[in-house]
């Protein structure tokens, strides 16, 4: 008994440190993106107070600030932040199949996806948006609740009920007919879809040798022995490139940006990409 205790605490420790690892990264990628130019605020006709400045020769006096002017000799008038119409909007694939690595010195697919898309979501809090999950009605606002939300929305197809950004992150390995029908009923409704794939190293490469056994995450299927390794090597690169070629082109058809991370590498560079889209598109939007 007491062994068995000593035991689910060892785990419990274990469980803990990961997590707190997990979070570390989290807050690392959303207090690096936040520090950049996208999402400042400027002036505008919104609702909330920006700053004073003084008047300028010709303006009406209607919009003068009598109260602030009153304190000094001169005439100030009161500015109003300019109202932010971004939406943004996030779906995890939280498929069985990205909970599963290569090597216990990597995180899952699914933990990746969670560090990207939840450092992205915190960034876009700390500027001052409004993002949501699909699916969600209310906006979580604490790492442990967005996960909470994340993994059991991510169970369900995303359907974007509104238009704005829609950040999906996936293993991509899905069938390219079901990536096109999702892509196409985001674009219906006014959103603009953004792929992230996240990849494993053993998939990019194949690197294994002799006979593996490889054990099904999803539910009701059986393990697969393979005996030589090498011997389907070549085959099943071909088949995994020729996909992932294909949702490149499907991505750039239908102009969806789509980028990659694979498991093990920085999170910064990938979320710093993903970021300066957003940055760019509120360029454009200002500029226009």
């Amino acid at each position: 008994m007491q062994f068995r205790e000593k035991t689910s605490a060892k785990i419990a420790a274990s469980l803990e440190e990961e997590s707190l690892k997990i979070f570390a990264k989290i807050n690392e990628i959303a207090n690096y993106l936040s520090f950049g130019n996208f999402g400042k605020r400027k002036k505008g006709d919104g609702d909330d107070f920006w700053q004073f400045r003084q008047l300028n020769i010709g303006e009406s006096a209607n919009k003068i600030d009598w109260r602030r002017s009153a304190k000094t000799n001169q005439i100030f008038v009161k500015e109003k932040e300019a109202q932010n119409p971004k939406r943004f909007q996030f779906w995890i694939d939280a498929r069985p199949a990205l909970h599963w690595s290569s090597s216990p010195m990597l995180e899952h697919k699914f933990i990746c996806a969670q560090v990207l898309a939840i450092g992205i979501y915190l960034a876009l809090r700390k500027i001052g948006q409004n993002p949501s999950f699909i699916g969600h009605l209310g906006n979580p606002s604490s790492i442990d609740e967005i996960l909470g939300c994340a993994n059991n929305l991510g169970k369900m197809p995303p359907v974007a009920n509104k238009a704005g950004e829609v950040i999906l992150a996936s293993d991509g390995l899905e069938e390219i007919d079901i990536w096109h029908a999702r892509i196409a009923n985001i674009k219906s409704r006014g959103g603009q879809p953004l792929l992230v794939i996240i990849q494993d190293p053993i998939e990019l490469n194949f690197d294994l040798s002799g006979r593996v056994l490889f054990n099904s995450i999803e539910q009701f299927q059986e393990k697969v022995q393979i005996e030589d390794c090498q011997s389907i090597r070549k085959s099943y690169l071909e088949r995994y490139n020729r996909h992932f070629d294909a949702l490149r082109v499907l991505a750039s058809e239908m102009e969806v940006p789509i980028f990659f991370h694979i498991s093990g590498a920085d999170y910064l560079p990938i979320a710093k990409q993903i970021w300066q889209v957003f940055e760019a598109k509120t360029q454009r939007r200002r500029l226009g």
